[in-house]
């Protein structure tokens, strides 16, 4: 029968029968086993964990948990080097002098500006004026 087939594709135009090679390696493979298939699913991709959670979720998991710690370390989140509280840090002592001169220089400015209001406030540009210059004091004292 094979002779039969391997004629008719040479009379087809030569070249494979891949039909007869097909039904060769069919006669010859060796029938499937559970023990086969089983240890294909350890491989697939939803296969599950002791827990029931499947493994791509743990690898996911992994990846995000990986990621979070990165972006912390290169944010600084969570290092306590410098004693600083969450959010804050030490500032160089001549940066935090320059600073202090600063605000101080403002708050001579603004209490310049507010004794030379009227004592006697009267019209509503005057009121919005003195509201401005004690609210602009109180953010200089606040530092």
């Amino acid at each position: 029968s094979s002779a039969r087939a391997a004629s008719a594709s040479s009379r087809r135009g030569g070249g494979r029968d891949i039909i007869a090679e097909n039904r060769c390696a069919a006669a010859v493979a060796q029938p499937r086993s559970r023990a086969a298939s089983a240890e294909r699913a350890v491989d697939k991709p939803l296969s599950r964990d002791g827990s029931n959670v499947p493994l791509y979720l743990r690898r996911v998991k992994g990846a995000i948990a990986a990621e979070q710690q990165l972006i912390a370390q290169k944010l600084g989140i969570g290092v306590d080097d410098d004693g600083a509280p969450p959010g804050c840090m030490l500032v160089p002592e001549s940066e935090r002098v320059d600073t202090l001169d600063r605000l101080k220089k403002r708050r001579e400015e603004l209490e310049a500006l507010h004794r030379r209001l009227p004592l006697k406030i009267e019209t509503i540009g005057q009121k919005q004026r003195c509201e401005d210059l004690v609210k602009e004091l109180q953010t200089v004292e606040d530092g």
